[in-house]
C-alpha cells in the first residue's frame, strides 16, 4: 500500500491481497517509516492476506520497519505467512524502533525467521510499546541459529511497555531464546489477562503431553475466547490447532 512514510498518516480498512517478495523492508501495508519527532501513523481495520518474503530481514504483514514517533494499530489482521532467511520478522511489525501500540490484533499467518513473533519480531526503542488484547494462532519458527521466537513479542530488548490480555495460541519452535508470550531476553513486562495453552507452544500436537480429553477441552476454551474477542472473524479447530476459517474471513 505504501513504501516509505515520513509524515502523519492514517490507513483505514486497507487490504493487501498480493504476495510480496523483496530484500528488506517488505510489509503488506507499509514497508518503512522514518524517524520524525512529531509524526504519528494510525492503522485501523487493515488486513494482509498476501505472503511476505524477505531475504535480508525486516518483514511483516502490516508494517515491516517502524521508526515513527507513534504508530497505533487497532483491529488489524494478518493472515499471510511471513518468511525471511534473516531476522526481524513479525505478523504485524518486523522491527520496531519507535513508539508502538497494537490493540486487538490477530496474527493467523506462519512466521519464519530469526527474532520472529506473531505480533512484533524485534523492538529496541526508548519509546513505550503496548500490546493489548492481541492473539497469535500462527506457527512461529526460529529458522536462523542466532534468533528467538515467541507468540506475541519477540526480541524486545531496550523497550519499555507491557503485554496485556494477549492470547498465545500458536505452535512455537525456538532453540535460542524461546518465549511463550515474549522472548526470554526481553525487557517488556507481561501484565494481567494473558493466556496460553498447552496445545500450543510446542512444534506439533503429539508433543503437548495432553490426553485427548484435555486437548479437546483446551481447544474449545481457546476457540471460545477468540470468538468473543474477534466477533467479526470465524475460527475452527483443525489438526490440534485453532485456525482462521477462511471461508468466513
Amino acid at each position: 500500500i505504501m513504501g516509505h512514510n515520513r509524515k502523519n498518516a492514517t490507513f483505514t480498512n486497507c487490504v493487501n491481497d498480493s504476495n510480496l517478495t523483496g530484500s528488506s523492508h517488505v510489509g503488506g501495508i507499509v514497508a518503512l517509516t522514518s524517524t520524525n519527532s512529531s509524526a504519528s501513523m494510525t492503522l485501523t481495520g487493515c488486513r494482509n492476506y498476501g505472503s511476505i518474503q524477505s531475504s535480508s530481514g525486516n518483514a511483516a504483514g502490516i508494517v515491516a520497519n517502524n521508526q515513527i514517533t507513534q504508530c497505533t494499530m487497532t483491529d488489524c489482521v494478518n493472515v499471510g505467512d511471513v518468511v525471511s532467511s534473516s531476522q526481524h520478522v513479525g505478523g504485524f511489525v518486523g522491527w520496531n524502533a519507535g513508539g508502538l501500540t497494537v490493540e486487538r490484533g490477530l496474527n493467523a499467518g506462519d512466521i519464519f525467521g530469526a527474532h520472529s513473533a506473531g505480533i512484533v519480531g524485534r523492538s529496541d526503542t526508548g519509546k513505550p510499546v503496548q500490546l493489548v488484547d492481541c492473539a497469535n494462532i500462527g506457527t512461529i519458527r526460529q529458522t536462523v541459529a542466532e534468533g528467538s521466537a515467541s507468540n506475541i513479542g519477540g526480541y524486545m530488548t531496550g523497550s519499555s511497555g507491557t503485554i496485556t490480555g494477549c492470547y498465545a495460541l500458536g505452535r512455537l519452535h525456538s532453540t535460542k531464546y524461546p518465549g511463550i508470550l515474549v522472548c526470554s531476553q526481553s525487557t517488556v513486562s507481561t501484565s494481567e489477562g494473558n493466556r496460553y495453552f498447552e496445545f500450543g507452544n510446542t512444534e506439533d500436537a503429539s508433543a503437548t503431553g495432553l490426553d485427548e480429553s484435555s486437548l479437546v477441552s483446551e481447544l474449545e476454551e481457546a476457540l471460545r475466547l477468540l470468538e468473543e474477542r474477534f466477533e467479526s472473524l470465524h475460527f475452527k479447530i483443525a489438526d490440534g490447532s485453532i485456525v482462521l476459517d477462511m471461508a468466513e474471513a
